[in-house]
């Protein structure tokens, strides 16, 4: 997987961005995009809708962390709602895109019988525009990742599902893939396993599979319940992965100037080199000692949740 700096113009006719081959051409005028990603992947933002929100948390200053202004007017909820039990809910931000709002939906049930979806809605109608279902065990509360035309949608049954944002899933689910180009499938044989064979330290006391997914120079970056730290391509096949000594959340790693930070729960700081998943350091932060409930015994907890790298200059 190679990325490198592309130059798109924008076409206020067809109202979409188109690749600049020749940058020494001469300027026509009108909006530009540069973006470091793999070829055929088109920027996020447009001069009409500026401010995207494509992941939650994962950069160095936390910037896709979300903040709105509240009118004092009556709106209309875009949220979708499910009168039944086990309760039903939207656990974690949603992403918005030109005009979509993408949101997750997850059950309170446990058990591989529950469903989650994925809704995309018009920003400004709340109109549903697709709808995707798949199967969960947990609440799912890890956030989405948007990276060109797709959302990738992590699910707690240990899948990461690959979703066209404009179009959606497709009849019976049909243009949806998972891991290496797949089809949508619901084959635990190809899903992320929840069972590790390292002994974890302080291991997670809840919540399965895959967590909160960062985009960043055409990989999608994440931790997963059994300590585990994943790389993939955006066509989901793996590049790297490594493992932590502890268990993990459904917090998100940090990814900036090479480096990807993840906190784990051993009370230990890792970082590692973004293109190789190599060990550069880990450091102690912090661990607290609890009575495990069922056996009765000491364990120690240290949670270290989503890193922040502070510049100066």
């Amino acid at each position: 997987m190679t990325s490198s700096w592309h130059l798109f113009a924008w076409d206020s006719v067809a109202k979409q961005w188109t690749e600049v081959t020749d940058p020494d051409s001469a300027y026509s005028g009108g909006a530009l995009a540069l973006s470091f990603q793999p070829s055929g992947v088109l920027p996020s933002e447009t001069p009409e809708y500026k401010s995207s929100w494509t992941m939650q948390q994962g950069d160095a200053n936390n910037s896709s962390n979300q903040s709105a202004v509240v009118s004092d007017s009556v709106g209309k909820s875009l949220f979708y709602k499910r009168d039944t039990k086990p309760a039903f809910g939207c656990y974690t931000p949603p992403l918005a895109v030109e005009n979509v709002i993408v949101a997750k939906f997850g059950s309170t049930a446990s058990g591989y019988s529950a469903m989650a979806c994925v809704k995309a809605m018009d920003r400004t109608t709340g109109e549903e525009l697709w709808s995707f279902d798949y199967p969960c065990n947990m609440i799912e509360m890890s956030g989405l990742a948007i990276a060109g035309d797709y959302v990738y949608v992590q699910s707690s049954t240990g899948f990461i599902y690959k979703v066209n944002w404009r179009t959606g899933p497709g009849v019976g689910n049909s243009d949806v893939t998972t891991f290496n180009g797949m089809t949508y499938t619901e084959d635990p044989a190809y899903a992320i396993p929840d069972e590790t064979t390292t002994d974890l330290k302080g291991e997670a006391p809840y919540g399965q599979g895959p967590y909160t997914l960062v985009y960043d120079s055409g990989c999608l970056f994440l931790k997963h319940k059994g300590g585990m730290v994943y790389c993939f391509d955006l066509d989901l096949d793996l590049i790297w992965s490594y493992q932590m000594e502890g268990g993990c959340y459904y917090s998100a790693l940090t990814v900036t100037d090479g480096y990807v930070a993840a906190g784990a729960y051993d009370g230990y700081l890792y970082v590692l080199e973004e293109t190789s998943g190599q060990l550069i350091d880990k450091t102690y932060i912090y661990t607290r000692t609890d009575v495990d409930r069922k056996t009765g015994t000491n364990v120690e907890h240290g949670s270290v949740n989503v890193p922040v790298f502070v510049k100066n200059g």
